[in-house]
């Protein structure tokens, strides 16, 4: 193995979205656990936050060279469909090529220059965890990653994705790119079955690829101390039963699904607080300006009559926080795919809500996983009632889900160190 190994981390953290930001997390934990000195860098797309996050060393990601603003109507035109973007893109590859070649770069502002050496100081790209290689995030993520990937290849530096969501992809182009850049990179782990689907679908078989779990699955969760500190700030008090409830706050899902979520969270909260003598905790788990959950959670709370058995979370808290919370939770209802994540890894049982395609590979991919698949709902095949029906079920079976859930959360955590495994193989190749 090299000596002081350095590897790049890319992902979707970055975002002020704790979910995302657990994905980086616990694969640092367990990196350093298994690779003696390693170095990390992050290519973030808020390196700020996440070098005072994580506390290591953190630069931008590809994004900042793909995206740069710009006031020129021209290039507004051209990113508006992603010429502008394709075509940072190509000379980034074509650069690439050259400095491979000990060749000066030509056409390339600072920003690409830094980009490069980064992506050619690592010994390792390590890709963790997310749902962003599909055509819902196709500029942002399928091709800023898979234009990531193909500079890494270029430099020869072995590459592992950790605990993907694939797809959908919803045109051609999407999926023959996909095919052609997936197909370089050396390791594919996936935290639903349907993602291997996606992968044989389109073409994917050279890397190796495994169905393993999300990054996040094993993240330690904070002290009781510390939980307990969360309580009296935020004036929740011990009771049962006590509802976790989250709702997600993202500017595409925004429109008719999102209000009638809405609507159906404030009516089954209203119920089980009159009929279960229930107390509501709403936990949001992004802060983002542009998608903070605390705006969606304060509009469910207008809505709702008993308004005094409800607590919302207003204070930030990083992960291990948020899952230590979330985990004092006799069971939980929500619609961000990391709120469920957390709480089924506490053994909390969960209600988990999806609004589109792409939420239900993810929804339904982790309660499968934690064999809780009849407790994933598709918001357009749902009522209150039915949902009030599932937690009066969950109820009823809460030690014998507990059981399961534990049971499930150790082997999805022991199948996780996969990706870790084979950093370890690939350095140790890349050494000799």
């Amino acid at each position: 193995m090299i000596i002081m190994p350095k590897i790049i981390l890319i992902g979707g953290f970055g975002w002020h979205d704790i979910g995302d930001e657990a994905q980086l997390t616990t694969p640092l934990i367990n990196l350093r656990k298994f690779i003696p000195n390693v170095q990390f860098l992050a290519l973030s797309d808020g390196p700020e936050y996440t070098a005072k996050y994580h506390k290591i060393d953190a630069d931008h990601s590809i994004n900042y060279y793909l995206f740069p603003k710009t006031k020129n109507i021209f290039s507004k035109i051209m990113r508006k469909f992603g010429l502008d973007m394709l075509l940072r893109g190509a000379i980034l590859l074509f650069n690439a090529q050259r400095l491979r070649k000990n060749k000066k770069t030509i056409f390339l502002n600072d920003r690409g220059q830094r980009l490069l050496y980064n992506l050619n100081s690592a010994d390792l790209l390590f890709n963790v965890g997310g749902g962003n290689l599909n055509s819902i995030w196709r500029f942002g993520g399928l091709y800023s990653k898979c234009f990531t990937y193909l500079v890494c290849k270029i430099f020869e530096k072995p590459i592992i994705l950790s605990g993907q969501t694939i797809g959908p992809f919803n045109s051609w182009f999407d999926r023959k790119f996909a095919k052609f850049t997936l197909n370089k990179v050396d390791v594919i782990t996936l935290r639903d079955t349907t993602s291997e689907k996606v992968l044989k679908d389109i073409g994917v078989v050279k890397p190796i690829i495994k169905t393993t779990a999300d990054d996040a699955i094993s993240l330690p969760s904070a002290t009781p101390d510390e939980i307990k500190a969360v309580f009296l700030k935020e004036k929740i008090d011990e009771h049962y039963p006590l509802i976790g409830i989250n709702i997600i706050n993202i500017g595409y899902l925004s429109g008719s699904k999102l209000n009638n979520a809405k609507q159906m969270l404030a009516e089954v909260a209203d119920y089980l607080i009159s009929e279960l003598d229930a107390r509501i905790v709403f936990i949001p788990t992004e802060y983002a300006a542009s998608a903070d959950d605390r705006v969606a959670i304060l509009e469910v709370l207008e809505l709702m009559e008993h308004k005094d058995k409800v607590r919302v979370i207003m204070n930030e808290y990083d992960d291990k926080t948020l899952k230590g919370v979330i985990g004092q939770m006799d069971l939980v209802i929500g619609l961000r795919y990391h709120f469920i994540v957390f709480a089924t890894t506490m053994q909390v049982p969960s209600i988990g809500i999806y609004l589109d395609q792409y939420y239900a590979m993810k929804m339904k991919g982790i309660l499968e996983l934690m064999g809780q698949k009849k407790y994933a709902c598709d918001i357009d095949k749902i009522s209150s009632e039915e949902i009030i029906e599932l937690v009066k079920d969950a109820l009823r079976i809460k030690d014998k889900i507990k059981q399961k859930l534990e049971e499930r959360t150790k082997i999805l955590g022991e199948s996780s160190l996969f990706t870790i495994e084979h950093a370890v193989k690939l350095l140790e190749n890349k050494g000799r």
